[in-house]
């Protein structure tokens, strides 16, 4: 139970002492924790609880990824000198704040607008965030006719409904798990250990 005048459940799972890889996991009733960008802790919830569980991921942590991308591109110094490529990266991110079913129109308008040299930026964050990949799987040719490929579409790794803060944003609930990060940090200190064992 939480603490408080209104304690309520937050252990959601337990896979238990004996599991190999104990997987432990809180959330209240308002909905799942809020977590970092991983693979594997947003798959341990669906595998869990289901694949209607939708878990969030925090809004700080994109905009670390997307600074990440444009250090890794050598767009750094063009980010710090220009206003303009910065308004622009920003707008990568702010993709967060538009209605789920609007981030396709704004990525739309982004990449029609993407000024010289962010082409690949833009690439990275439509094909990990909101559209995907495509992937040729067959080529023919008949001749003398044309060549004929036939492409499967990949969905991004971290789909718009994760990491979209919208509804979070308009109902004035977190956007971020600082909170968690914060209390990660005091019980690291507290104990000694970066990872302690249960």
């Amino acid at each position: 139970m939480t603490g408080g005048s209104d304690p309520h459940p937050f252990l959601i799972h337990d896979s238990g002492i004996e599991a190999r890889n104990r997987i432990i996991m809180f959330a209240t009733e308002e909905g799942l924790p809020i977590t970092d960008f991983e693979q594997a802790a947003l798959n341990a919830i669906s595998n869990k609880l289901g694949p209607h569980a939708n878990a969030k991921t925090c809004f700080y942590h994109l905009t670390q990824s997307t600074w990440r991308k444009i250090k890794s591109l050598g767009l750094s110094n063009r980010y710090k000198e220009d206003d303009d490529i910065k308004h622009f990266c920003g707008m990568l991110d702010g993709l967060a704040f538009l209605p789920v079913d609007r981030v396709s129109n704004g990525m739309d308008y982004i990449k029609d607008n993407t000024p010289n040299g962010l082409e690949d930026l833009v690439d990275y964050f439509d094909a990990t965030y909101v559209t995907g990949k495509y992937r040729r799987i067959d080529q023919t040719r008949q001749y003398p006719g044309p060549v004929t490929m036939r492409v499967r579409r990949i969905p991004p790794l971290f789909p718009p409904e994760k990491w979209n803060v919208n509804l979070a944003t308009i109902n004035n609930k977190d956007r971020t798990n600082n909170f968690c990060e914060s209390w990660n940090r005091g019980f690291q200190q507290l104990v000694g250990y970066s990872h302690p064992t249960i």
